[in-house]
């Protein structure tokens, strides 16, 4: 919901057209961890595909650490799109990516404008 902490976060880093399609009817993925002891046994993507299974929302958003590769892989298998890169949700000594996934039978392409682009 606006004006909460984290879903505050997230706006803080994206434009207004990003925030009207990406938040304004979101799911709001916040965290995902398993028992290091489950690992690699297909634990997280059963809760990821359970938690989104049970929502009525047409989009979710995430964030997770640029360096946390095996999240970043299991969302990217899950159909998720990074939509910006380097934000510093937490410190701008800890960024992270923020990601995307359209949802309820929204199975068309992402728009490009709400993509992560490379600006360099």
């Amino acid at each position: 919901m606006s004006k909460q902490f984290y879903r505050e976060k997230i706006a803080n880093q994206l434009s207004d057209d990003k925030i009207d399609f990406w938040l304004a009817d979101c799911f709001e993925f916040v965290e995902l961890a398993v028992n290091h002891s489950y690992k690699r046994l297909g634990v997280a993507s059963k809760l990821h595909d359970e938690l989104l299974e049970n929502t009525n929302c047409g989009t979710a958003v995430l964030t997770t650490a640029i360096k946390n590769k095996p999240a970043l892989n299991l969302y990217r298998k899950k159909g998720w799109e990074v939509i910006k890169k380097d934000a510093p949700i937490i410190s701008k000594d800890n960024l992270q990516v923020i990601m995307g996934k359209l949802l309820n039978g929204n199975h068309f392409n992402f728009p490009e404008q709400y993509k992560y682009k490379n600006e360099t």
